[in-house]
């Protein structure tokens, strides 16, 4: 019936014998267990098998290789149990190794009193001599059948069942830790002995292989050896009696389910089998929670016995969405050598129970996340409506000049605009409420990838926000915000890189690279370092404004400002174009004494929030233009007007002579020897006034009429700019605010708060020039422009700025910049305000530009 033993000498290649069969769970029975006993044997079973007077037989539960299971009903407490019986077949000789096995399990089983542990409440033996015990009957779900169902169920389902599952296992490690404790070491953990009752209790079952008296030291000791062993052999490898799948060891040395076993049992190394045996297996049911499949799935259990003599441990699938920590632990429970294993399932079950309490940690920090889901659909409904009351609030008050009398339109304006105010405070609320919810959920959860990810992005949009207003402290606390949570995603942001890529035409002309730097509160042009350079060019700058000067041979110089923003690149494509367009570098001859040129390009108008006549702020493309680097002064008007007077024709000369507001008649006249001659009831009153200040005192059509005569005189289109046109001309392209910087300050521009007041000449106030070399645009005067008065600027389907059409019908035009009259507080390039075609005021002037 046995091959030869295999001896305790771990260097001897084991020899297997017969092995129990894996079925006591009274699942399974196979055929030679099944056979019916000669007749005369039945009979007598029938007389010396009767149960204990106390029990009563209900039913055949199942039955294994040396075992049958029996529901009875025990009178004595009036309860059902489970009884478990020694076949006949086994009864004889007394020593037979199933019915040891049969005893120890029912001795060792009593000896764990454990909640995780079936409790054993009576044991004896049958007439027929047979022993038997009776245990707690247990109802409930095995592990591999919950295993089964998890990678079953739907995916939304799969998180919280995995999680009780992993629970149950904890359960399972703890009481195998409480077995090792007491030197008892199970040799057969697989999911089919574990079960999990119908309330939710886990007990560790079929404790027939278990060995007692176990000692960690010498168990550990023996591990530590270094056993050479040699290659397998054909020979070596034992026939497996199989179930299916399951492949089951004869009785004898080596006991256990192949899929399971540890190295040091699959090669019969007994003195070496101890708590680290049962990790090992205990690893293996974490494996097949998380893969759905057992390490050792082939159906080729010889080759799986190879494997495991020959150390080759289970491994994770690499693309498998696991834990770090519970992927760690699967390694650190599966090391082929014994002695780098877990020592016992109770450092098993502290590994697994540090992750669940994490787990428990990171679930309510998913909570606190989904919360923050539905408060961001609430902020992006409150940002909807806001944006519509906006709207509507444009609708209403756009069309309305200071002094409109529509009251009714107004209030309608003022109500909505109030209705946004009212929202706004609504978002701000949301959103302090979703930031405070994210630390929340850190707090739970300090390792939150989600957490973290989300402020980042939130503190990310704050930071464009806030740099988009000109709030460089806002900006900053916020970027400090996003540096402390980002995960790599905004790095090259946070470094504040970011990359020019110009061309020019003609192609490879110089450029000069300067940086605006603030000194003493004036932006100034500072050459970089190794400046020069030609184009085509394409580099990386830090954050920042930046002027490039192109140069090229029978060409005019060229002032090209440009704006580097975080992580982004700056390469003048205009909207829906393929590439980047470059810059043109006009002709010498196409630029006169007093041109500024104005090449293609973004550019941001407009005020964050702006309320009222600015513009709120937009980006916008416009394409090349010239425009005059200083307004019209009254010299080149009363040439105009001699002009006109030349030519004899007196209507024209007082239909073009400057008013005052009462529409009086301003005389304005060249002296023989040049000087200009003001005459009217106006101030100033026959004066000889300076030919170089602005001139004023005229209304669009006035304006418009000499751009007309100034274009065909020197047959070049002039006329008077687009306001878009001018607020790039004055601001550049980095939204200043006045043409020196950020900071107002009185004595830099001809303001109110000039000293001394009133108009100047055009060599005054040197530092009011823009980036393009415009000058007196914060100050001095007033410019009317070509368009009508606009809301917003009007777009094309591809993103530029429209000109006014002078075949639409004029009621009101736009004026821009500061003026002598006006405070500087005012953000002066941004300043837009309405004037009637036939207004005149003092204050106001204009300038010429045209196409290129």
């Amino acid at each position: 019936m046995y091959a030869r033993r295999v001896g305790d000498d771990p260097a001897t290649p084991p020899t297997l014998v017969e092995s129990e069969d894996e079925a006591r769970s009274g699942t399974v029975s196979r055929e030679a267990d099944t056979r019916d006993p000669p007749s005369d044997v039945r009979v007598a079973t029938r007389r010396r098998g009767r149960l204990p007077g106390r029990y009563v037989d209900i039913e055949h539960v199942g039955q294994g290789g040396s075992g049958e299971v029996r529901r009875v009903m025990d009178l004595s407490v009036d309860r059902v149990v489970v009884m478990k019986l020694l076949r006949w077949e086994h009864i004889d000789p007394p020593g037979n190794p199933s019915r040891r096995r049969f005893e120890n399990e029912a001795r060792i089983t009593a000896s764990l009193e454990h909640p995780g542990v079936v409790p054993v409440h009576d044991q004896g033996k049958l007439l027929d001599h047979r022993p038997w015990f009776t245990m707690k009957e247990v109802r409930g779900e095995r592990f591999d059948q919950a295993i089964r169902a998890l990678h079953r169920a739907p995916l939304e389902a799969r998180d919280a069942r995995r999680r009780s599952l992993l629970e149950a296992l904890l359960r399972v490690a703890e009481t195998v830790g409480y077995a090792h404790s007491r030197g008892v070491v199970h040799r057969d953990l697989k999911p089919a002995n574990l079960m999990r009752g119908a309330f939710g209790q886990v007990y560790v079952m079929d404790w027939g292989v278990a060995n007692d008296g176990v000692d960690p030291v010498q168990v550990a000791e023996e591990l530590a050896r270094d056993v050479p062993w040699r290659p397998l052999r054909a020979e070596d490898v034992p026939v497996l009696e199989k179930d299916g799948d399951r492949a089951l060891t004869r009785q004898g040395a080596i006991l256990g389910t192949v899929p399971y076993m540890s190295p040091e049992q699959a090669r019969g190394w007994n003195r070496a089998i101890g708590a680290p045996s049962d990790v090992w297996a205990l690893a293996l049911v974490l494996y097949e929670i998380l893969v759905g499949e057992r390490a050792y799935p082939a159906p080729e259990h010889e080759r799986v016995w190879k494997e495991l003599i020959e150390g080759r441990g289970p491994r994770l699938p690499a693309g498998l969405a696991v834990p770090a920590e519970l992927r760690a632990l699967v390694e650190a429970s599966t090391r082929t050598a014994g002695a780098e294993r877990l020592a016992d399932a109770t450092m098993f079950a502290e590994r697994l129970r540090d992750w669940l309490a994490g787990e428990a940690r990171r679930e309510r920090a998913r909570g606190v996340l989904r919360e923050v889901d539905t408060r961001m659909r609430k902020l992006d409904v409150l940002r909807g409506k806001e944006a519509e009351e906006r709207a509507k609030a444009e609708e209403a008050l756009g069309p309305l000049h200071a002094n409109d009398p529509d009251e009714g339109r107004r209030f309608a304006g003022w109500r909505a605009e109030d209705r946004a105010d009212a929202l706004r405070d609504a978002v701000d609320d949301e959103e302090a409420t979703i930031l405070q919810l994210l630390r929340t959920a850190l707090q739970h959860d300090p390792d939150s990838t989600e957490a973290h990810a989300r402020i980042a992005s939130l503190a990310h949009a704050e930071v464009l926000a806030a740099e988009a207003r000109g709030e460089p402290r806002e900006a900053k606390r916020w970027e400090r915000m996003l540096a402390e949570h980002d995960d790599g995603r905004f790095a090259s942001f946070l470094a504040g890189m970011g990359e020019v890529v110009l061309d020019s035409t003609p192609s490879g002309a110089e450029v000069t690279l300067h940086r605006y730097v603030e000194e003493d509160r004036q932006l100034v042009p500072r050459p970089i370092e190794d400046p020069v350079t030609r184009t085509p060019l394409r580099r990386s700058l830090a954050a920042g404004s930046y002027l490039a000067v192109l140069r090229a041979p029978g060409h005019a110089e060229v002032r090209y400002p440009f704006v580097i923003a975080r992580a982004t690149t700056w390469d003048a494509r205009p909207p829906e174009a393929d590439a980047p367009l470059p810059v043109l570098l006009p002709e010498a001859s196409a630029l006169g004494p007093g041109d500024c040129y104005v090449p293609a390009g973004w550019c941001t108008i407009g005020e964050p929030g702006a309320r009222g006549e600015a513009y709120a702020r937009t980006r916008v493309w416009l394409e090349g233009f010239v425009i005059k680097r200083y307004p019209v002064t009254v010299r080149e008007y009363a040439e105009y007007l001699q002009a006109l007077a030349d030519a004899g024709d007196a209507v024209a000369v007082e239909a073009a002579a400057p008013r005052n507001y009462d529409g009086n008649f301003i005389d304005v006249r060249l002296t023989p020897d040049g000087q200009v001659v003001v005459r009217g009831r106006d101030a100033g009153i026959n004066e000889v006034v300076a030919g170089e200040t602005p001139a004023r005192s005229l209304s669009w059509s006035q304006v418009s009429a000499y751009a007309a005569w100034r274009a065909a005189r020197e047959r070049l289109p002039w006329r008077l700019p687009h306001d878009g046109e001018w607020e790039k001309a004055a601001r550049g392209v980095d939204a200043r605010i006045f043409p020196w910087g950020r900071t107002p300050v009185a004595s830099w521009a001809v303001t109110i708060d000039h000293d001394p007041p009133g108009i100047k000449s055009m060599e005054a106030a040197p530092r009011d020039e823009s980036p393009y070399g415009l000058r007196h645009v914060a100050g001095n005067v007033a410019e009317i422009c070509q368009n009508r008065w606009l809301l917003r600027p009007t777009l094309d389907a591809r993103g530029r700025v429209t000109r006014h059409d002078p075949s639409e019908e004029r009621v009101l035009f736009t004026t821009r910049g500061g003026a002598f009259a006006m405070a500087l507080l005012n953000p002066p390039l941004s300043r837009r305000f309405a004037i009637p075609e036939g207004d005149r005021r003092r204050s106001v002037g204009f300038r010429l530009a045209r196409s290129l």
